[in-house]
């Protein structure tokens, strides 16, 4: 009668984890990327600490700030009052006001 060979199955899991966490230690120590969104992650972590909001409140302003972003600011600049590169501000007469650049 056979039966299952539980050790066998353990010891060739922690095998694999041991390729896995080897590859993943590489990777880290040699990919820019990682190392940029360690530290984008990092920051956004201060960030969330600092201002008080929680993770999910953050990732609702990162995706407004996304879906302006992606319509080149317009409604972004708008939101905040600021006015587009190389546009004129209006006066509250509606008279072009020219900023020295």
């Amino acid at each position: 009668m056979s039966r299952p060979h539980t050790y066998v199955d353990i010891r060739e899991l922690q095998h694999l984890l041991t390729r896995l966490t080897d590859e993943a230690n590489r990777l880290e120590e040699s990919d820019s990327n990682y190392r940029l969104d360690l530290e984008f992650s990092k920051e956004l972590d201060q960030l969330i600490g600092r201002y008080g909001y929680s993770d999910d409140e953050a990732i609702r302003l990162i995706e407004i700030v996304s879906v302006y972003e992606s319509e080149k600011g317009s409604k972004l600049r708008k939101l905040i009052g600021e006015k587009p590169e190389g546009q004129q501000a209006l006066s509250a007469s509606g008279e072009a006001n020219l900023d020295p650049a």
